[in-house]
């Protein structure tokens, strides 16, 4: 991936340890710029760039510091994938999908930001590859 990153313009490679998430997460955030910052797991093949637009545009009308879209559990259990966290919302129980937009800075500073929680029923949100029936599944989307 990066071998093929580095052929690209405008695209800056920013390594840090792998040894946990928090500890690149804090590295990478220390040597960007900008206020707010988005980022997305690399285990959703299915995701869109309507999906990630609308995210963005949805932060854009109504910016918070801690943006978090959210998938409803049911759309992921059809997908045929075992959620291994949901939690109750509004009557509902939701996924988390690991699309964020957070206030770079705070993270930096150690504040906790409240969450505001992106409400969807997107299907590309829903397939996250964590295991390998799960990468058969995802598979299965693309024919």
């Amino acid at each position: 991936t990066e071998e093929f990153l580095m052929t690209l313009d405008d695209v800056e490679i920013i390594r840090t340890s792998g040894e946990d998430y928090v500890g690149d997460l804090h590295a990478a955030y220390s040597v960007m710029n900008g206020k707010y910052v988005f980022s997305t797991p690399s285990d959703l093949p299915l995701l869109k760039s309507f999906t990630v637009d609308n995210f963005i545009k949805a932060f854009e009308k109504d910016p918070h510091d801690s943006f978090l879209a959210v998938v409803d559990e049911e759309v992921v259990v059809n997908t045929g994938i075992v959620p291994s966290f949901s939690f109750e919302m509004d009557g509902s129980k939701w996924v988390l999908s690991g699309l964020t937009i957070m206030n770079r800075q705070m993270i930096l500073d150690g504040e906790c930001p409240p969450d505001y929680y992106y409400k969807t029923d997107w299907v590309d949100l829903a397939v996250n590859v964590n295991t390998m029936y799960e990468l058969q599944l995802a598979r299965g989307y693309f024919g």
